[in-house]
């Protein structure tokens, strides 16, 4: 925990610099990429810490909001220094799983994901709606971004945590193996495939589901 707070006290105090210094671009990126180290170093503890959380098994399931989660992380991510990112959410359900608050997680990481392997502007839809299967109803949720995608050999590969730091495309960090863990956990399913059929350049949806 310590660490974690060391972490985002040192980002504060960059975000600062790069909110109030008046720099050169050149000089600006001196600040951005140590930001953006920081980020990623701070997510990555966090995903340590809720997976323990999620191993230690005293996390107790309950009725959870899940258009109220994706607003709020929505707006978590909305806002990242030197990006122009557009994050909306589309549809709704009024919909309540039997799920934690880990399941914001899931969301979480898939949308940091989207900004942090790709470029320049990204945009990020977010749909939710319902869906009937096997006879269940379920609650769907899609996660499209129009960055890079992901090669069809490396589809099942992100969530597999056994291969993870082969290459940069397959090493997204423990998150994306958290986020399986914790759909399987809710008794949803997880993939990702092209945003557009037949092209994985054109970024990807990712589709976690739950009863």
């Amino acid at each position: 925990l310590s660490s974690s707070c060391n972490l985002s006290s040192a980002m504060g105090y960059l975000q600062l610099a790069e909110e109030r210094l008046q720099l050169e671009e050149k000089d600006r990126r001196l600040i951005i990429k140590p930001l953006d180290e920081l980020r990623n170093s701070t997510e990555l503890v966090a995903n340590v810490w809720d997976l323990q959380r999620v191993e230690s098994g005293r996390e107790k399931d309950g009725p959870v909001d899940v258009e109220a989660m994706l607003r709020q992380v929505i707006q978590d991510h909305s806002d990242v220094p030197g990006r122009d990112v557009s994050i909306r959410l589309h549809g709704g359900c009024g919909c309540l799983v039997q799920a934690t608050e880990l399941l914001s997680v899931v969301f979480s990481n898939i949308v940091s994901n989207a900004i942090k392997h790709s470029e320049g502007a990204v945009n990020v839809d977010v749909r939710l709606g319902c869906v009937v299967r096997d006879g269940e109803e379920r609650v769907r949720v899609e996660i499209e971004d129009d960055g890079p995608g992901v090669p069809d050999e490396k589809k099942a590969a992100i969530f597999d945590r056994s291969l993870m730091g082969l290459t940069k495309t397959v090493s997204r960090g423990l998150g994306l193996y958290l986020v399986k863990r914790l759909v399987e956990d809710y008794s949803g399913d997880v993939w990702v495939e092209d945003r557009v059929d037949g092209d994985n350049e054109a970024g990807a949806p990712s589709g976690p589901s739950r009863a």
